[in-house]
């Protein structure tokens, strides 16, 4: 599970799913990798070859051992099952 779908989040999850079939993004705007420039369609190719879930208008609210909890764009509280969480953030 990445959490966040930017740029960072968007090459976290295609490297993971390089080495695991089961990778999602969780972002919380209407799309992900809205900060790229011109390799935004090369990457998300890349991410739907690699059948990388995208999951965009969730917010993470909560983030356990086995579970991110999110809330969904119409306000609906969720859960996935998650073995490792990854927050993508650029310092």
């Amino acid at each position: 599970m990445v959490c966040g779908g930017e740029e960072v989040g968007g090459e976290t999850a295609q490297y993971l799913a390089e080495r695991n079939p089961d990778v999602t993004i969780l972002e919380m705007m209407p799309d992900i990798l809205n900060d790229m420039g011109m390799t935004r369609t090369a990457l998300i190719k890349m991410l739907h070859d690699s059948d990388v879930k995208i999951m965009t208008g969730c917010k993470v609210e909560k983030i356990t051992e086995k579970e991110v909890f999110f809330q969904s764009i119409s306000g609906e509280k969720c859960s996935a099952p998650a073995d490792t969480g990854y927050i993508s953030v650029w310092i």
